[in-house]
């Protein structure tokens, strides 16, 4: 069973994104196709046959295109360990926690407002600097004025 407090790394397996797609839909649409917690449990153990063997025609996706598995070449279970399992998506807008339940709509919205909070946060990173700046000049100024005003 998925234990979300050992799960931490910012790995495709542990991200809301991680979906299956068909290889050809019918109606030309696309169609995305969630993971429950158990087929989660086998990718990180890189059992991925215990998820496609079960899917015919589908393929690994990340729902937000920073890889896909629509080139039949990426499709070993090599390619998948080190794309699913292994490469850090640590620091990655395109990273949203897994979270049973939630829908594919507000994994995106809050993949927005973390994008979001952390456009803030750099702004008032650079605000806090530009005033220990000026409040450095400001001190600088005031020495100086004093200095001046002690030698006259």
């Amino acid at each position: 069973m998925l234990n979300l407090k050992k799960n931490k790394k910012q790995v495709c397996a542990n991200c809301h994104f991680l979906y299956l797609n068909r290889e050809s839909y019918p109606t030309g649409e696309p169609a995305h196709f969630g993971l429950n917690i158990n087929e989660r449990d086998n990718i990180r153990i890189g059992n991925f046959d215990a998820v496609t063997k079960t899917k015919e025609g589908l393929f690994f996706d990340c729902h937000q295109n920073v890889w896909s598995e629509w080139d039949k070449s990426s499709r070993n279970n090599e390619y998948r360990q080190k794309i699913i399992n292994e490469t850090s998506r640590k620091g990655s807008n395109c990273f949203v926690a897994y979270k049973p339940g939630m829908l594919l709509t507000d994994a995106k919205e809050l993949q927005k407002r973390n994008f979001e909070a952390y456009q803030a946060s750099k702004v008032r990173r650079y605000a806090i600097v530009a005033l220990w700046i000026s409040g450095f000049a400001l001190v600088v100024s005031i020495v100086f004025s004093i200095i001046t005003i002690l030698k006259k």
